[in-house]
């Protein structure tokens, strides 16, 4: 009887703390991360993955490892290490240097923290969102001081939607940050939901067509492009979180998008041919 009674309290106890906790510092954790062009025209999708433990002055890291291609079997070992500590922490360590906190997951609305002296985010919101396994995690929405972009997002075991490590430079020092196209845990999408592609390089594998035209780049009100060969049939604009916010047919060779309600961030334009080949291209809001 005693038994049941503790069990029926642990089950009281669960449901009442819904939102999980799987940690980000996991073997087996892997994120796709989109760098648009900084300083040369290229751009790249890299992955990086949580490799196997080690032991550094005593203190326990995980290493990072790097692919730059979906076709490499291995990650390589990129020189950083991560940790998480029981209070929601992550550290980063790269090489010798010394470690520094790049998450607090315990912070709570209205606390801030900084990166160094060029970059502090507050945090303005805390709500929770449910991966694809119906697992449940806490979102936390953080507005940056003196940065390019006046918002992003933390997701609890996953980490920005700039990507893993990339909200401490990208955000606070580049107007066109990197993107988390997708996030695994042991080889299963758990983020976003219907991501329009968890990988994009410079030539892209599926359609290479010097007739598609996109502009302007950065947007404001309107997104034009011409499909001079009629390829496409729909197009598609989804946010950084997956979510469909605006789709429509290709009617003629010039289209014209009217994005007036989008708010400034990063998007993902993706046009889809009948026979569902598709061609993908990042757009950021001004």
């Amino acid at each position: 009887m005693r038994t049941i009674f503790y069990l029926i309290i642990i089950s009281i106890v669960l449901e009442s703390n819904p939102i999980g906790a799987q940690k980000l510092v996991q073997e087996g954790n892997q994120w796709n991360v989109y760098y648009p062009p900084t300083f040369e025209p290229s751009f790249h999708t890299s992955l990086i993955g949580i490799m196997n433990d080690t032991i550094i002055d005593s203190i326990v890291y995980n290493k990072l490892g790097i692919k730059q291609s979906i076709n490499n079997e291995e990650f390589v070992f990129n020189n950083s290490y991560m940790r998480e500590d029981s209070t929601k922490k992550v550290y980063l360590k790269n090489g010798n240097q010394e470690e520094f906190v790049l998450y607090d997951f315990s912070l709570d609305t209205g606390d801030t923290i900084s990166f160094d002296s060029y970059c502090s985010l507050v945090v303005t919101e805390i709500d929770s969102i449910a991966l694809n396994n119906g697992e449940k995690r806490k979102r936390m929405k953080l507005d940056g001081i003196n940065t390019p972009y006046e918002s992003t997002f933390w997701i609890e075991g996953i980490g920005s939607v700039l990507g893993v490590d990339s909200h401490i430079i990208n955000f606070c020092a580049f107007d066109a940050p990197a993107v988390l196209l997708c996030f695994y845990s042991d080889d299963e999408l758990l983020y976003p939901e219907s991501p329009p592609s968890c990988y994009l390089t410079d030539v892209n594998e599926l359609i290479v067509d010097p007739n598609i035209t996109i502009y302007p780049n950065p947007f404001d009100d309107q997104i034009t492009f011409t499909d001079t060969e009629r390829i496409f049939d729909n197009y598609y604009i989804y946010d950084t979180q997956g979510k469909l916010v605006l789709e429509g047919n290709v009617e003629s060779d010039l289209t014209e998008i009217h994005t007036k309600k989008l708010k400034g961030g990063v998007y993902y334009l993706t046009l889809v041919t009948d026979n569902g080949h598709f061609y993908t291209e990042i757009l950021v809001r001004n």
